[in-house]
């Protein structure tokens, strides 16, 4: 866990981010904690509901997916550059994914994309 490895520590932050939910039913951010620091089974995909546009949490509930091995991590990358185009992580993280999976030339061809944006060059 990125904000400590001690079991009182995760316990202590799933509680405050769970009040904070509770406080505020319809922010998406305490859900999108919840789920990228805690792993809170359902959090992220409660945070997409509530912010349906928002990239992180997309990224996020992709990278969660990757993590477990589950095939449909590179859909959530995808609908991240679907909303944001110019934005090079998500085809980063699509890439890295490909990658794991050995299909180089696709892997690659996010790569690309990814390079082409982040060095600010025109789409070819």
């Amino acid at each position: 866990m990125a904000l400590g490895s001690s079991a009182a520590a995760r316990s202590q932050l799933v509680r405050l981010l769970t009040e904070a939910a509770a406080r505020a039913p319809g922010d998406h951010l305490p859900w999108m904690l919840l789920g990228a620091w805690a792993d809170q089974p359902g959090a992220l995909e409660r945070a997409i509901a509530l912010e349906p546009r928002s990239v992180v949490c997309r990224l996020a509930e992709g990278n969660r997916l990757a993590r477990s091995g589950d095939p449909t991590a590179l859909q959530r990358f995808l609908e991240a550059a679907e909303i944001a185009p110019t934005y090079e992580a998500p085809y980063l993280a699509a890439s890295a994914l490909l990658a794991l999976l050995g299909m180089r030339a696709e892997s690659e061809e996010f790569l690309a994309h990814a390079r082409q944006l982040a060095a600010g060059l025109p789409d070819v």
